[in-house]
């Protein structure tokens, strides 16, 4: 985990995979996990006004420095993963999480 967050306690039920921000805007339901290979500074601008659950990078992606500072002002938590997306998503859905689809 690159970033720390006091409250770790949320139950997360659904994941969000994708690249595009406008896809989490149309779509996306609260309280989400977030996959993604996008390092952008919308990334935790996106994940705090939909109140996500966290963001994973795959692909052992490194978000830059502004990305981490503002993740650790917004208390959002940022977790990076050697896996692609199509691993991540098949280990959670494995797990029984679901997809965040927005009803």
């Amino acid at each position: 985990m690159l970033v720390s967050v006091k409250d770790l306690e949320r139950d997360i039920t659904t994941v969000h995979a994708s690249d595009l921000i406008s896809q989490v805007l149309a779509s996306c339901s609260r309280g989400a996990l977030w996959i993604t290979g996008l390092l952008d500074q919308q990334i935790i601008n996106t994940a705090e006004l939909f109140d996500l659950s966290g963001v994973v990078f795959i692909g052992n992606r490194r978000p830059s420095a502004d990305i981490i500072d503002t993740a650790v002002e917004e208390q959002i938590p940022v977790l990076v993963t050697k896996l692609s997306m199509f691993e991540a998503c098949g280990l959670l859905y494995a797990e029984g999480l679901q997809p965040a689809l927005r009803s």
